[in-house]
Order: C-alpha cells, then sequence, then structure tokens
C-alpha cells in the first residue's frame, strides 16, 4: 500500500517547520503541496550517487486523497485522519538521472510520527523531464 503511496507522491516529504526552518529548502510546488529538501544531509553514497532527506508538506486536497487511499486499504493506519507532511530518504544519480526511496515517514498535524517504512529492495524511477523529480535533481546535483 505504501509503495502505491510513494509512486503516487512521486508521479505528481523530519518535520514541517511553519517558523521558516532554513534546513529545509523549497524547491518546488504542485497541487499535491509544497517540496522542500534538507540542505544539510547530502552525504555521497557512491560517486555518483547522493543521499537526501525530502519532504511534502501536502496540500489539502492531496491530504484528503492520501487518507481515502489509506482508510480504503486491506489495513488502514490509525492516525493518517491527521496527516500533514511525509518524509523520503532518497537515493538519486546526478548522471544516470534516477531515484529511489530508501524511507518514507509520515507526520501528523502536530509534528507527530504516524508511520515509517524502511524499504528493504527500493525500485529505482527514471526521473522524467519536466517533473517535481526533475527539480530536485536539479537542486541537488548542481551543488555537488
Amino acid at each position: 500500500m505504501i509503495g502505491l503511496i510513494c509512486l503516487m507522491l512521486l508521479s505528481s516529504t523530519e518535520g514541517y517547520a511553519e517558523d521558516k526552518d532554513d534546513r529545509w529548502v523549497p524547491y518546488g510546488k504542485t497541487e499535491s503541496g509544497e517540496y522542500f529538501y534538507y540542505k544539510t544531509n547530502r552525504p555521497i553514497v557512491t560517486t555518483k550517487t547522493l543521499r537526501v532527506w525530502e519532504k511534502i508538506k501536502y496540500s489539502k486536497l492531496e491530504k484528503e486523497r492520501v487518507i481515502k487511499v489509506i482508510t480504503n486499504s486491506d489495513k488502514p493506519k490509525e492516525g493518517y485522519n491527521k496527516l500533514d507532511f511525509s518524509s523520503f530518504l532518497c537515493e538519486i544519480s546526478c548522471i544516470d538521472k534516477t531515484t529511489k526511496v530508501i524511507k518514507s515517514v509520515q507526520y501528523n498535524d502536530e509534528g507527530k510520527i504516524i508511520e515509517v517504512f524502511d524499504f528493504t529492495s527500493p525500485q529505482t524511477h527514471q526521473i522524467l523531464p519536466n517533473t517535481i523529480d526533475e527539480l530536485l535533481l536539479n537542486a541537488i546535483c548542481q551543488k555537488k
């Protein structure tokens, strides 16, 4: 189920601070919400791959959509009715222009964790042009 949510987010992000937390850098906005990456955490995994935390502060519409998917699933998780944002630990290849989600963390409107997912065999996805993923790729790869 969470794989479906991650794929929806990838195709369409630690806590959200309303008080201008400058560690989170905005890099894009869609109808799904506002996207940020954590600028102080960009360790190199290999010579061509970076690991970065990203997060999405959900729009009202996207929040409702994700909550509906979760509540209609076979195993609905308690607490999603207060979903506010999600963070994803991703590996991004600047050379190959690919990404994969390593970990996903969902938070409520009080900044408390609803659920954490560690992906043991994450799938690699090609970053498509004119997507939010391409904006992230451009933002972090130019700063290497």
